[in-house]
């Protein structure tokens, strides 16, 4: 398997109309590269130092056991971009978050425009020092094969965590009874996303392929035309729905774009002008039998790496989200007293429960008369039969409760405890989530009449 080598007699960094068998850097003899415009040459500086940083240190954190390197590698942007935003931009308030679940915080955006300063710098540098070459097809070369890798290791992990469904799971039990106008943008679509696994699948399966085929020369235009589809859709559905993830998603939406750039013109002429196109000239990597071996065996091990490590990691988390805690369910309240008094349920009540609901271990959600919702963690002793909720934003809060659970089919729950110097005891029976439309209603291949609901 070999990578493909851009051509010396190429009029342009990005031209490939030439026909195969064209002279290749790697063709012994070949003539010297014609000189590139001094706007290409500094246009490809700048796209070589900004991709360069953005995706290092690639492939360490990309490559299984290797994050570790690349958290260290991390910390070092952590020091200069919240100083950067501290003295040269005078931010109003200093930088303490960084990347997390979003991707779009100040300290992403920020690295960003750190990140062009540094490449128009570089650029600068470069084109003072070295003003005699007039082209980089090597760079070109090396620059067009690093980006594959990180696009095709990128469009595999997320492929892996749809056709494995851990990015959009399907919706918990507290999303079952929230009401819709509480939902953010974006939990509307984790929720339409998670409530179908086939659109999970079709969405999941493009992705991988697309990383896939960016492993291999001869269809490196294929993947990358596939991933801009796909990515499209990405991007645009982050924009939309305020998904965080705006900046990354764009990023590599435009390393697709550039790497079908040196095809620009062959596709145009022969998609939009009817024109004939000829074939390109991929080359030959290596020039020795030995070498060649050598670059099939590292290139299996990194298509391996790609594509098995992110569905093992997916997998991995799916046996974690699929784990149901002792008391799993929707419980609604049946009766709720305190002390001595029996809290009626009147709407608006923000103390009485409306409903308790156990999703995932270590979690729970109470519903409120008001409408509102507290998150606790939970810690569960079922030999005991007890439970503590503790509180997510008021660590000195803890509600210990013992339980007992009753009733023909086990849907009756009895808790008993104390909090703030009061007895507490509360009834609940548990809901039936079969019986929501969302969950029973199923697929039609006829419907005489739409159910929107």
């Amino acid at each position: 398997m070999r990578t493909p080598a851009f051509d010396r007699t190429r009029q342009a960094p990005f031209d490939s109309t030439l026909p195969r068998g064209a002279p290749s850097i790697y063709t012994p003899g070949a003539a010297t590269t014609p000189a590139w415009t001094i706007a290409t040459r500094l246009g490809f500086r700048f796209v070589f130092a900004y991709l360069v940083l953005y995706n290092f240190p690639f492939p360490i954190g990309g490559l299984p056991l290797t994050d570790p390197m690349k958290a260290w590698y991390d910390k070092l942007w952590h020091l200069v971009v919240p100083s950067f935003a501290a003295h040269v931009l005078h931010l109003a308030k200093p930088i303490t978050v960084f990347s997390n679940g979003s991707g779009d915080t100040t300290y992403d955006y920020v690295l960003v425009l750190v990140f062009a300063l540094l490449s128009a710098a570089a650029t600068l540098v470069w084109s003072l020092l070295d003003r005699r070459t007039t082209s980089h097809p090597r760079l070109a070369f090396g620059l067009r094969v690093y980006v594959r890798y990180v696009l095709a290791y990128a469009l595999l992990s997320y492929g892996a965590f749809k056709v494995i469904q851990t990015q959009f799971p399907y919706p918990a039990l507290d999303r079952m009874v929230e009401p819709f106008g509480e939902f953010s943008p974006m939990g509307v679509v984790w929720s339409w996303m998670g409530i179908s696994y086939a659109y999970n699948l079709f969405a999941g399966l493009a992705e991988m392929t697309s990383g896939i085929l960016l492993f291999f020369r001869r269809t490196v235009m294929l993947g990358a035309l596939l991933g801009i589809a796909v990515l499209s859709n990405v991007v645009v559905i982050n924009f939309a729905f305020d998904v965080p993830v705006k900046l990354y998603s764009s990023h590599l939406l435009l390393m697709a774009v550039f790497l079908v750039a040196p095809d620009a013109r062959r596709l145009v002429g022969a998609c939009v002008m009817n024109r004939g196109m000829t074939a390109a000239d991929l080359g030959a990597a290596f020039a020795t039998r030995r070498m060649r071996m050598a670059g099939a065996v590292a290139k299996t091990c990194f298509v391996l790496a790609g594509v098995l490590a992110p569905l093992w990691t997916s997998q991995s988390f799916r046996r974690q989200i699929a784990e149901r805690p002792p008391l799993y369910g929707i419980w609604e309240v049946d009766s709720f007293v305190r002390g001595h008094e029996a809290l009626p349920a009147l709407v608006g009540d923000s103390v009485r429960w409306r409903r308790l609901v156990f999703s995932y271990p270590g979690g729970a959600s109470v519903r409120l008369l008001n409408d509102s919702t507290r998150g606790y963690r939970v810690t569960a002793d079922t030999v005991k039969h007890t439970l503590v909720l503790s509180s997510r934003r008021d660590s000195s809060f803890k509600l210990p409760l013992a339980y007992a659970r009753g009733g023909a089919r086990n849907d009756s729950l009895r808790l008993d405890g104390i909090v703030k110097g009061d007895s507490l005891h509360v009834r609940l029976h548990r809901l039936d989530e079969s019986k929501f439309l969302l969950v029973s209603r199923g697929y039609h291949w006829i419907n005489e009449f739409p159910l929107n609901r």
